[in-house]
Order: structure tokens, then C-alpha cells, then sequence
């Protein structure tokens, strides 16, 4: 009975020990090829441990071992771990980030988004083509800016003679006059311009607001004043009027004969037409002329007579192609039946109406329907444009 209790007592020991140790056994065969032990090959292991008499110290010690090299390197390898990483996950990620994200940003990015453009087409275009630069400002400059133009009726005036400026474009606007040599042309108004010395001036007209301007060349050729030995011509035909005059001693002396032949054939004209024309003032001489204008100073001033009667030497009488006309119908000239038969018919034999109606700002005198001048040939296209004979040959 002794023995049995005995025994009992160790086999409970025993599978206690088996029971505490089977992960030990387990672990260490992880190793070692694994045989999967059945119920029988375990009690076949028991029975071989009690006949061997092995006592239960030998297994409490054993384990001990076992649970103390186990407890090491369990701490062996918590060791392991703390020396591989960081103390703990914030100091991590502050080794390994920026101090923060503003630092970060700044130091992947450039200062600012135009920079960033900047350099990446500064890239583009270093690869690519360059284009054509000149193209591209003349683009520019017909998109923004309108195109202005400035002309005259005549590049090649002459000393006293006025220029009249035409100034065209898109929206033109105001403008400015430049004159690169006061000294040979003089600005009247912002449109006109005088000749007063001779030599080669440039025009500008500057626009006041976007820049856009034009120019023009003048070439002033002669003289002509009243100490000047040379008279005016335009295309073979004498001019004389406020600004260019006749000399003294240009004095022809009498009326012009092809002056004298045509107004005879244009008075027989008008007769066979039942209209009475006769010449009431034709060829004057500088002192004649010197005398009228005198006369005239007392009663209406030097304003008053410049506007009615020429100066001595600025007379078209004198040069013998002028002609005052008359009816005997009336003494009162302007829109008679002779007065309009001159105005119709007078070109047809060489002449034109020298100071027509609405034109004093040209010719700088009222309309006078009797004061006919010979012309020639042009008489005719003179008279069908309209113009006066300043505004037609543009002094």
C-alpha cells in the first residue's frame, strides 16, 4: 500500500512536469525534424522516465534552467530592440522630418509660384526654338497702336507760302505739330504751316495720347518777296495773291495780247447770246495800283483795305492777265445774266472766275463774279473741280 501511494505520488509529479515542460520540448524540436506524438508514444515516454528513477528534483531543476535561459533571452532580445530604435516614435519622426512643414515646403519648393513658372518655361524655351522677335513687335504695335498719316498739297513750297496739312488715321484724336526747323517752316494752327526760310524741314504729327505719329518732308526752293526778281510759277502759270507778287519792273505794260485776243472772242460769244460784257478794269501798273490801295486806308483802315483791295505789286492786274467785267444791263454785277454766262462759258475761252464764291479763306478775298484771270488750257479742269486756283495747285 506504501509503494502504491508512492508511485501515485510520483506519477502525479511526473505529469506535472510534463505538463510545465511540453513547450520546452516542443521549442526545442522546432530545430530537429518534428514527429507528432500520439497518446500512446507519450505513456510508452512516462514509463521509460519512472524506470529510469529519475526523481522529481531532477525535473524541478531542469526547469528552472530552462525558464532561466528562456527569461534571458527574452531579455536578450527587448535589449536588442531598444538599441535599434529610437526612445520612442516621436523622436523618430523628428529625425527623420523636417522640424516642420513649413521647412519642409520651403525646401522642396521655390519662393513662389512665379518663380516656379519662370524657371520651368526659362527650360521649355532653352529647348525649344526661339521666335522671331521682329515679328512679334510689329504684331503688337498694328493690335495697340493706330496707324497715323500726315500729307501736304505741296512738298516744294516756297518763302511766304502756306502748307496745308492733311492728318488722317484711326480715332487721330489731338495731336502735336513738330517742326525740326523753325528757322524754314512756321506753325499757323494745327493744321497749317508756313514756308519762311529756304532749306529741306520735317513735319511730325504726334499723337498726344498713345505715341503713334507721322511725318512729312518739305523742301523750301526760292524767295519770294517783295525784294525778290522772281516771279511764281505753277505749271507755266503765274501766280500772284497776298503771298507771292510782281515787281515794278516785271510790268508788262499793257494787257497780255492772248489775254487781250481771248476776252475779245468771249465777249462775242456772250453777245451772240444776247449778253451785253464789257472789261470796266483790266491792265493796271504798279503806281496805279499803289494809288487805289491808298485811297482806300482812310476809309476802311489797313484791315478793311487788305480785304478789299491788293497791295501794290500783289495786284493780278498788273500782270496784264486780269480782267474786271461789266454789264450795261446793270451796274450791280453779281447774278446777272452776264454774270451767270461768264461763270458757265469763261473756261471755254481760257479763263476762270478768280475769286469764287465761299473761297476767301483761300484767296483772301470775297467773291468777285467779274474779276476773270486767263489761264490757258487748264482753264477748263481749274473751273470743273470747284476749286480755287490756290486750293488747285495746293499754296
Amino acid at each position: 500500500m506504501k509503494r502504491f501511494v508512492i508511485l501515485t505520488f510520483i506519477i502525479f509529479v511526473m505529469l506535472t512536469v510534463l505538463c510545465s515542460c511540453t513547450p520546452i520540448i516542443v521549442k526545442n524540436y522546432q530545430a530537429e525534424p518534428y514527429t507528432v506524438q500520439t497518446p500512446d508514444t507519450a505513456d510508452h515516454a512516462l514509463d521509460s522516465f519512472v524506470s529510469s528513477g529519475a526523481d522529481s528534483s531532477a525535473l524541478t531543476s531542469s526547469k528552472s534552467e530552462d525558464d532561466s535561459a528562456s527569461s534571458k533571452q527574452a531579455q536578450s532580445k527587448l535589449e536588442s530592440k531598444l538599441e535599434s530604435k529610437p526612445e520612442n516614435k516621436l523622436e523618430s519622426k523628428l529625425e527623420s522630418k523636417p522640424e516642420n512643414k513649413l521647412e519642409s515646403k520651403l525646401e522642396s519648393k521655390p519662393e513662389n509660384k512665379l518663380e516656379s513658372k519662370l524657371e520651368s518655361k526659362i527650360q521649355t524655351s532653352s529647348v525649344q526654338s526661339e521666335p522671331d522677335v521682329s515679328a512679334v513687335v510689329i504684331e503688337n504695335v498694328e493690335s495697340s497702336t493706330p496707324v497715323m498719316n500726315i500729307s501736304t498739297e505741296t512738298q516744294s513750297p516756297v518763302i511766304g507760302q502756306s502748307v496745308k496739312l492733311t492728318i488722317t488715321g484711326a480715332d487721330v484724336g489731338e495731336y502735336t505739330l513738330k517742326i525740326s526747323d523753325d528757322s524754314i517752316v512756321s506753325i499757323l494752327d494745327d493744321t497749317t504751316v508756313i514756308a519762311v526760310g529756304t532749306g529741306n524741314c520735317t513735319i511730325t504729327a504726334e499723337h498726344n495720347e498713345n505715341g503713334s505719329s507721322a511725318s512729312v518732308d518739305l523742301a523750301v526752293l526760292s524767295e519770294a518777296g517783295d525784294d525778290s526778281t522772281e516771279n511764281f510759277y505753277i505749271d507755266g502759270i503765274l501766280i500772284v495773291n497776298k503771298t507771292y507778287h510782281i515787281t515794278r519792273e516785271q510790268d508788262p505794260g499793257g494787257l497780255m495780247p492772248e489775254c487781250s485776243a481771248a476776252f475779245e472772242q468771249l465777249v462775242n460769244a456772250a453777245a451772240a447770246d444776247g449778253i451785253s460784257i464789257y472789261a470796266l478794269s483790266d491792265y493796271r501798273s504798279y503806281d496805279d495800283q499803289e494809288e487805289i490801295y491808298n485811297s482806300y486806308l482812310p476809309i476802311y483802315g489797313q484791315a478793311g483795305t487788305d480785304a478789299l483791295c491788293a497791295r501794290p505789286g500783289h495786284s493780278e492786274h498788273q500782270t496784264g492777265l486780269a480782267i474786271d467785267c461789266a454789264t450795261s444791263e446793270s451796274g450791280y454785277f453779281p447774278g446777272t445774266p452776264a454774270a451767270q454766262w461768264l461763270d458757265a462759258h469763261c473756261s471755254e475761252y481760257g479763263f476762270i472766275i478768280r475769286y469764287p464764291y465761299g473761297k476767301d479763306y483761300s484767296t483772301g478775298y470775297g467773291y468777285e463774279p467779274w474779276h476773270i484771270r486767263y489761264i490757258g488750257d487748264a482753264a477748263s479742269d481749274i473751273m470743273a473741280s470747284g476749286l480755287s486756283l490756290e486750293e488747285y495747285f495746293g499754296i
